[in-house]
This record gives structure tokens, C-alpha cells and sequence, in this order.
């Protein structure tokens, strides 16, 4: 058994800057200008400290039998917000200016009757050089005074048992659940009714107000069942997760659909997979002969890796945003249940029940949920055979050959989730190629030696 109560407070956190050069939005004392951090009563990190990060942990592990052991552990970790978010105080004018140049091609003369801004003609406009001389329609960053420091309360039970040949079977729950994860909110938002959220606005001197704040939450639950042998050439490890991920916004920052009601966000996070099988097998083939052909006899190792896995789930979006880059999700219509199709109905011209769908009434949020939707699941099976050829006593050449979704099974991406459009509820892609992911088979030869 173990006991922990470490105190954390990152390094500080809320960062500064060492000359102070962040500037805030406080509409306590102005609507039409930034204050600069550590004026004014501000904190030079736009934030109030958090010094008191109490974060206990604690185990307990029990022998049953000779043969079988119970496990149970509690922790609470704090985890900063992204420094990039901390930093957002710093974009502001005047500390950081910010211009634009357009393509003479498509925005030059000919298209719209301007001609292009090089660079080498000046700034697109006056820079800024005084938070008192601000020009209108802005967009700012701010900083919520009370932010708290992310955290997460993980706990775990689990049972493991030593069964028959040489093999560990696992059975354990896992759960986790988030508190106070950062995200932006539009704070300059119109108040939702039918016109665009750029007008109305709360503080009509500036445009987009993204305030950084810590009021997202998240849930994870997990079964977890696991099978482990490693004895006699032969090693497997075979573990199935049925799993459920909820959240408000699945990055960091979180992103946040209505500046109004952030909860509305709350659904199957981004990485959500409800059922996810993964087995590996290693075999070392046992020949073995006596004279100069054992070095090509011996040193054969068989390894294969499957991943059987749900889809990634997805929102169907408005085809129509409502300003400030927002772009609400669709109108489900009544009768329709979540909008899905049942496994065999689902083809890659209609994944889903795209008549349940429809754009919102100009200016509204819709009502369909986050991520309520499950794209195609992947099925992959990875094979390679190493010969590992003795040189010396401490040199090995090892040559293999890789064999990545051995069996060229697609896997196919989701469909397009716009209401309204010709291509919605149609799959026409599949695989990722940047990433290495679900990809076509795909075959590598390499050799290496090992000292």
C-alpha cells in the first residue's frame, strides 16, 4: 500500500512575461481598450495564482492466493493548460501587430477591383502602438481572473490471475473524470436569436473575444480484460477495451460550438471507441541443425499485430455558420433517433439516415448532438518475419520484411456531415498517408545490424 499528497503548481503557473508584455481584456474597467498585465490591479499573468494543488494518491495491491492478486489505486494529477493558451494574453496589440496579404491572382484588380498590398508597400494598416488608440473591430484574447489548473481524479480496480501456460489474465475497471480543462469561449458572441452573432454584440467595439477559461469537464469509463504469456519462444498480449469517453471538448482548448450554453457540447469525446480489441504474437521457430547451415536455419522469429476497432464518431453540421467562425450543428427531426442506420443498412453512399438532418433555422444552434454519430471501424492485420544471422559474439544482422495490413482491407473514412449538400452521409475517402494510418497494404524490407 501507498500514500502520496504531492503539492503542484507547474512551475509557476499561470505563466508571465518577464518585461510584462501581455495585454488583456478586464470589461470591468474598460470596453474599449487593453490593460496591460500588472496595471490596474490586473495580475501579471491575467490570472490568480494557484499555489494550493492538492494531489493525493493512493494504492493498495493484495495477494489472494499464490496465484492471484487484487489491485486498486486513486490519484488526482494537475496538468497546465497549453502554454500557447497562457501566451494568448501576448498576442494582443500592441504587443503583436497582425496584417494581410492576399494573392494578387485572386484578390487583385481583376477579381475585386483592388489592387494587390505587396509587402514591400507598408502595413495593410496604421500599426498599433497604444492600447488607448485602438482601432475597432479587433479581435482580442482574455484571460479569466479565477482560471483554476486542470485536473484529473484517476482510480482503478483490477483482478490478475495466473492461469494455465505460463499465461496472466487481467480483468480491471478504469475510470477517469476531468475537472476544470481549459478551453476558448467567444465572449463578444451576439445573444443567439435569428441574425448572425456579429451583431448585438456585448462589447461592440471589438470583434471576436476569445477568453480562455476553465470550466470544461470529461468522463472516461473503461472495462479492461488482458491475456499475457511470454515463456518457451512464444509470446502474446491480447487486450479488449470496452470503453466510453465523454467530454465538452475534446483538445487543448477545448472548442466550444455555443458561447452561450457550453454544456450543449457535452457528448462522446473526439477519441471516443467504444470497443477495441489489439492482439500481438511473437514466435521464435525452434529449428535448429548441427554444421555451417544452422546460421540459416536458426534465428527465424515470426510477429503479427491485429487491431480490430469501432469508428470515430462525428457531428452533422449546418451548412451555414453563424459568424465569428462558429458553424452550428444540424437540426435532427423528430422520429429519427440519433439519425443512424442500423450495421445493415449502412453503405458508403448513405452511412447514416441523412433525411433525419436539416439546417437550423438561420441564427440557432440546432439541436442534433456532439458526436453522436459512428463512422467505419478498422480492421487491420500487420505480419513480419525476422532471421537474426550471428556475425560475431556482439554483432547481429537482423533482416525482415514487413507486411502492414497484410490483407489490403480499406478502411474507409467518415462521411461527409454537412446538412444540405450533395455529399452528405457519402464516404469517399479511406486511410490517412501523412499519419501512417489506416493505410493500403503496404510491404518494407530492412536490414540492420546489432551491436
Amino acid at each position: 500500500m501507498g500514500v502520496g499528497y504531492p503539492d503542484e503548481n507547474f512551475l509557476g503557473w499561470p505563466w508571465t512575461e518577464v518585461n510584462n508584455k501581455m495585454y488583456d481584456f478586464v470589461p470591468a474597467i474598460s470596453t474599449t481598450t487593453l490593460e496591460q498585465v500588472g496595471t490596474n490591479g490586473i495580475s501579471r499573468s491575467g490570472a490568480n495564482g494557484n499555489n494550493l494543488n492538492f494531489a493525493p494518491r493512493a494504492g493498495f495491491a493484495y495477494r489472494v492466493t499464490n496465484k492471484t492478486v487484487f489491485h486498486t489505486g486513486y490519484g488526482l494529477y494537475y496538468s497546465a493548460p497549453n502554454v500557447t493558451n497562457s501566451s494568448g494574453l501576448s498576442n494582443n496589440v500592441p504587443a503583436l501587430d497582425y496584417w494581410v496579404f492576399n494573392n494578387a491572382g485572386t484578390y487583385g484588380a481583376t477579381t475585386n477591383g483592388a489592387a494587390f498590398n505587396y509587402a514591400s508597400n507598408g502595413y495593410a494598416h496604421t500599426l498599433v502602438t497604444s492600447i488607448n488608440a485602438l482601432p475597432a473591430n479587433l479581435p482580442v484574447y482574455s484571460q479569466d481572473p479565477n482560471a483554476k489548473t486542470p485536473y484529473s481524479e484517476q482510480w482503478h480496480a483490477s483482478i490478475e490471475q495466473q492461469i494455465p501456460y505460463s499465461t496472466v489474465f487481467t480483468v480491471a475497471y478504469v475510470g477517469t473524470r476531468g475537472l476544470h480543462l481549459d478551453a476558448l469561449r467567444d465572449i463578444n458572441a451576439g445573444s443567439p436569436g435569428t441574425t448572425n452573432v456579429t451583431a448585438n454584440r456585448p462589447y461592440p467595439f471589438f470583434a471576436q473575444i476569445n477568453e480562455l477559461e476553465t470550466r470544461q469537464i470529461s468522463n472516461y469509463d473503461a472495462l479492461q480484460v488482458t491475456a499475457e504469456r511470454r515463456a518457451h519462444g512464444l509470446g502474446f498480449l491480447a487486450s479488449y477495451t470496452y470503453s466510453h469517453s465523454l467530454d465538452e471538448g475534446t483538445g487543448s482548448p477545448g472548442s466550444i460550438l455555443n458561447p452561450y450554453n457550453i454544456r450543449a457540447d457535452y457528448g462522446n469525446s473526439d477519441l471516443n471507441i467504444p470497443n477495441r480489441f489489439v492482439a500481438s504474437a511473437t514466435y521464435l521457430l525452434p529449428f535448429k541443425v548441427s554444421g555451417k547451415l544452422n546460421n540459416l536455419v536458426q534465428g527465424w522469429q515470426l510477429n503479427t499485430i491485429l487491431n480490430y476497432f469501432d469508428g470515430l464518431p462525428f457531428s452533422v453540421s449546418a451548412a451555414s455558420g453563424v459568424g465569428d467562425g462558429l458553424t452550428p450543428r444540424a437540426q435532427l427531426l423528430p422520429g429519427n433517433g440519433n439519425g443512424s442506420l442500423p450495421s445493415g443498412q449502412r453503405t458508403h453512399a448513405q452511412w447514416f439516415n441523412t433525411a433525419a438532418f436539416a439546417n437550423p433555422t438561420p441564427g440557432t444552434w440546432g439541436n442534433s448532438g456532439r458526436n453522436s454519430l459512428e463512422g467505419p471501424g478498422t480492421k487491420t492485420v500487420d505480419f513480419s518475419f525476422f532471421k537474426n544471422t550471428p556475425l560475431t559474439e556482439s554483432k547481429v544482422l537482423q533482416v525482415r520484411a514487413e507486411f502492414f495490413n497484410l490483407f489490403n482491407t480499406p478502411q474507409f473514412n467518415n462521411p461527409g456531415a454537412t446538412a444540405g449538400t450533395s455529399s452528405i452521409g457519402i464516404i469517399s475517402g479511406a486511410g490517412s498517408e501523412p499519419t501512417f494510418q489506416r493505410i493500403e497494404r503496404q510491404v518494407q524490407l530492412a536490414a540492420k545490424i546489432n551491436f
